[in-house]
């Protein structure tokens, strides 16, 4: 087995299954006829399971890197949780803050109305916190990491930013605009685990950049499911290229532009602190 876990490929696929079946055997067996037996609204019952579900991935997450690797290599410690939360979080709040300034002074985001709902904000905090802690675990927990620790970080950031891009080809109104900028998203969100050698900052900054779109009134990753939950209700009249069109603000020219000087920001920083893992490095051996 020990031989079998030297191939990534092979780590990565039984990572994956060991993090995510359980989770989906637990939604359809126990948690869906739950809710329904209950009957549950869709807030109520989500937010339910989204708990369930980060808990038991934590614990999947422990037990699959115990099992196969060191358990000094677990990366949910509690070291420097607020430091690389707080980075994460106000990094993202910021970033998509400048994007919607720029297209309201250009007058392409109009502003509606207000509706502050402090129950509505506390569940899309708890909505997109538990998701972002899910597809962290996966995305870089187990395929970047992995591939990080055995290729390299360059190839490793190639690598799981496309995955991560290609799996969002399958959302709503997806486009091919639409991958590109979740592959540069992968990409930052790695540096993010790769300069903090954890999980908490591109948690926090997955969660916020998801929280923050939908806050100003944007659709998010194509849907307009959370857009009843917005506190500002708004407008945007212009070009696709420029407002991201049925996507939402993601697939703006102005977000891809943005992450992509953050992405070479964090590159340089990780660089310069050493933390750039060279391929097939002594660490990898």
């Amino acid at each position: 087995m020990k031989k079998l876990l030297q191939n990534p490929l092979v780590k990565i696929l039984i990572g994956l299954i060991i993090c995510y079946l359980p989770l989906l055997i637990v939604n359809v067996l126990i948690m869906k006829p739950i809710e329904t037996s209950l009957m549950l609204s869709d807030e109520t019952g989500r937010v339910i399971r989204f708990v369930v579900n980060s808990v038991l991935i934590f614990g999947l997450y422990r037990w699959f890197i115990k099992w196969t690797e060191d358990y000094s290599n677990f990366d949910w410690k509690y070291k420097n949780i607020g430091r690389d939360f707080l980075s994460g979080s106000l990094l993202a709040i910021i970033s998509v803050s400048i994007v919607f300034l720029i297209l309201g002074v250009i007058s392409v985001y109009r502003v509606v109305n207000f509706n502050v709902d402090l129950k509505s904000i506390l569940y899309l905090l708890i909505v997109f916190a538990f998701m972002s802690i899910l597809e962290e675990v996966l995305y870089r927990g187990v395929v970047y990491r992995i591939i990080e620790n055995r290729l390299g970080s360059v190839l490793a950031l190639v690598i799981s930013g496309l995955f991560f891009g290609l799996f969002h080809y399958f959302n709503q109104d997806a486009s091919v605009i639409s991958v590109i900028a979740a592959s540069i998203g992968g990409v930052l969100l790695g540096l993010m685990y790769t300069i903090s050698q954890q999980l908490w900052m591109p948690i926090a900054f997955h969660g916020f950049w998801n929280f923050t779109q939908v806050i100003f009134g944007s659709r998010l990753s194509g849907s307009d499911e959370y857009l009843k939950y917005a506190v500002i209700k708004a407008n945007f009249v212009g070009a696709d290229w420029l407002t991201g069109g049925k996507s939402g603000i993601e697939n703006s020219y102005l977000t891809l532009l943005l992450t992509v000087i953050l992405v070479f920001v964090l590159f340089y920083k990780a660089n310069k602190d050493g933390r750039i893992l060279p391929f097939l490095s002594r660490k990898n051996k």
